[in-house]
């Protein structure tokens, strides 16, 4: 199958609205939106919401709900996602009051962990590059190098993976997006194993995922993250340096980049990233992958992991000896540049011919697509 046919046939997972049409609604919603979601549905809580589902349900939630016309109003029943029996013949709408990228993804995911991944999502959207890019004519300007990368995914997951992305950057709508199964970074035939050395380009001031690496290689592995940005560097210094479980964690207080050299940099916590217009509000020291592994004479580097906020492309094309040499598996963000989406696995597959390549989302929104590899 082409990627042209396939973007015929990916389905929208998450419309945004709410069905008018149905008559039975069960609205799901986190427990501090709990009063503002009710009286969002207006009207629509009265004819067609039969229950509030809430994804954080805890002793503080009540046992139901009422609408805006206050308490002599029809009130519905406030049901647990996990503890309470899920009505199957309902459309689920989930409700937030503000657009918040990361609340959305996890009410994503928790709706895919009991087996539900499309239904109606029913908030305000701002118009901005947060939440959605709309390129009408990417399909048609990239013909060429995205059918390429089209085929060499290994899995129709990824080709769907692939085609939802490229439908959500043609029509600007989050909703096509196709939300995988497993964690980020840990694609089931490619993630680190027990012992790996891993370079990891782009810590910041979240560290979840390095101490997931950490538990994943053990004691006789080696992390090593790369973070330029100074407050990052402290933030994530300040939570492992005390920690037993982090002793072989290096935190490296450079970036990495094409070169060595001193680059302009906009020091804002997760996004922070190189200002090639020096409009930075700070200077940070960069190095290149093929110069740390040869400067500290690593004798293998396992897996390679790049999120560094657009200079992707430019990190790989300093590790080229690296990859060569080590073939290291490869997690890479593919969602920061429209180009990357197909510039990077076509890079790669230049380096690394030989490779399988799948495709993973790990967000309900434009963040977190990632390029796995294995190398032959």
């Amino acid at each position: 199958m082409s990627l042209k046919k396939m973007l015929k046939e990916v389905p929208l997972w998450r419309p945004f609205g709410y069905p008018v049409w149905s008559r039975r609604v069960v609205a799901v919603c986190f427990h501090k939106d709990l009063s503002q979601a009710a009286a969002m549905l207006g009207d629509w809580f009265y004819t067609s919401c039969s229950d509030f589902i809430v994804v954080d349900h805890n002793h503080k939630t009540p046992r139901e709900i009422a609408g805006n016309l206050g308490s002599g109003a029809k009130s519905l029943p406030v049901r647990s996602l996990f503890k309470d029996k899920f009505p199957l013949d309902a459309d689920i709408v989930m409700i937030f009051p503000q657009y918040e990228w990361s609340k959305l993804s996890a009410g994503v995911c928790a709706l895919k962990t009991l087996g539900f991944n499309a239904f109606y999502v029913y908030m305000p959207m701002p118009h901005d590059d947060s939440t959605a890019t709309c390129l009408p004519r990417y399909y048609e300007e990239y013909k060429k190098e995205l059918e390429s990368v089209f085929e060499l995914f290994d899995d129709r997951e990824s080709q769907e993976v692939f085609a939802s992305r490229v439908r959500a950057l043609t029509t600007g709508n989050i909703g096509w997006f196709r939300v995988s199964n497993y964690n980020e970074y840990y694609h089931p035939k490619v993630r680190p194993h027990k012992g790996d050395v891993i370079i990891d380009g782009g810590i910041s001031r979240c560290i979840n995922s390095q101490l997931a690496f950490c538990a994943s290689i053990g004691e006789k592995g080696c992390l090593y993250g790369f973070e330029p940005d100074p407050m990052g560097f402290v933030d994530a210094y300040n939570q492992i340096q005390d920690r037993e479980d982090c002793r072989h964690f290096r935190l490296i207080p450079l970036g990495l980049w094409s070169e060595k050299t001193s680059v302009s940099f906009a020091s804002s916590g997760s996004g922070s990233r190189v200002k090639d217009d020096q409009t930075g509000n700070v200077t940070c020291e960069m190095t290149t992958v093929d110069d740390f592994v040869r400067e500290n004479a690593l004798d293998k580097v396992d897996f390679l992991k790049l999120d560094v906020e657009g200079a992707e492309q430019q990190v790989l094309r300093a590790a080229v000896k690296t990859l060569a040499r080590h073939k290291p598996r490869l997690a890479i963000s593919l969602y920061h540049l429209p180009d990357d989406l197909f510039a990077i696995p076509l890079f790669i597959k230049s380096i690394l011919p030989d490779s399988r390549f799948y495709l993973g989302h790990h967000t309900a929104c434009v963040f977190e697509t990632v390029l796995y590899v294995q190398p032959q």
